[in-house]
């Protein structure tokens, strides 16, 4: 039982880690304009069935109603997968923060030319001088970078960037002990013909046909993942777990090590790992002196130490670590 109950620890950690990696190479793309739209013809029925799926047992298992309310029931034409990210962090959201009750998924018209999806829980709701800031990346729903609640405070700040990328809007509203409704405005907009000449369509069909091949459960495919830690069994354990994910991993022992192998590629690393506790230059130096350059200032960096004291994770943020 108790290697059980570790190997359960050990997998939940491994997600959240994942999940968290994943949270900032997106909030990452957004703010260096890499980030692709991938525009495409489907039914709201879509959306409501993939959302079901996903939460629908979360929510009996906390004993809350989730309910589906589709009134539009039309096709739409736009970024699905985008769409989709946004939803489930509001959905996400909705389940964190809420007790007792329902959470409702609403699709509506809202006019002529624009139709509304909307998340509402009965939950414990935000006040009104803390409707902005919970769209800060880090902060949680009480304006602060605590954990109270868990999760990265990344999904709304994410969320809110995706919206303005595919010509989106987000709105909130909410009233404290009673639930909030968090809503993304879209434009009715029919599929557009797109004219393709030979040589473009044969560039497609070799992509598609490229990307088709790719395993779909590989959510961190093709980034570039440095890895700075003394610990071989940490090393291999992080290895395993991100190259299942189709990351590409690279290694360093320590801080030096980290700072020569950030060189040597070119500074081409979408996110480092970062030890804190390390021989020869730790991880608070290393985060310094990357931070401090130009060429590397802008590459993410999670800490990860077994001191998990306030102090050592402030001490972390300060150094210029993006989580920790």
């Amino acid at each position: 039982m108790k290697q059980i109950k570790k190997a359960s620890t050990i997998h939940k950690s491994g997600n959240d880690l994942l999940l968290l990696i994943e949270d900032v190479l997106d909030l990452s793309k957004v703010e260096s304009g890499k980030m692709i739209l991938n525009e495409e013809e489907f039914n709201s029925t879509d959306l409501t069935e993939e959302l079901h799926n996903l939460f629908y047992v979360q929510a009996q298992e906390k004993n809350l109603s989730f309910i589906i309310d589709d009134t539009f029931n039309a096709a739409i034409y736009n970024d699905k997968t985008k769409i989709l990210q946004i939803l489930k962090n509001f959905s996400s959201n909705a389940l964190k923060f809420t007790k007792n009750g329902t959470i409702c998924l609403e699709i509506k018209p809202l006019d002529a030319t624009n139709f509304k999806i909307s998340i509402v829980d009965t939950g414990i709701g935000i006040a009104a001088e803390k409707l902005q800031s919970v769209f800060n990346a880090f902060e949680q729903v009480d304006g602060t970078i605590s954990r109270e609640y868990g999760g990265t405070g990344l999904g709304l700040s994410i969320s809110k960037e995706m919206a303005e990328f595919i010509g989106a809007s987000i709105t909130l509203e909410s009233t404290p002990l009673k639930g909030s409704t968090f809503s993304l405005i879209l434009p009715i907009s029919e599929k557009r013909n797109i004219t393709i000449d030979i040589d473009e369509k044969k560039t497609v069909d070799e992509v598609t046909k490229y990307s088709s091949d790719i395993d779909s459960s590989q959510e961190l495919y093709g980034a570039k993942i440095l890895v700075v830690d003394d610990d071989i069994r940490n090393i291999f354990v992080l290895s395993e777990l991100l190259t299942s994910s189709g990351a590409e991993i690279f290694i360093a022992k320590n801080g030096e090590e980290a700072i020569q192998e950030l060189e040597k590629q070119n500074n081409e690393i979408d996110i480092i790992l970062m030890d804190i506790m390390m021989p020869i230059m730790d991880g608070y130096e290393a985060t310094k002196i990357i931070k401090n350059n130009d060429k590397s200032k802008d590459i993410p960096i999670i800490a990860l130490t077994a001191k998990a004291m306030k102090e050592d994770k402030e001490k972390a943020l300060d150094a210029g670590c993006n989580d920790y």
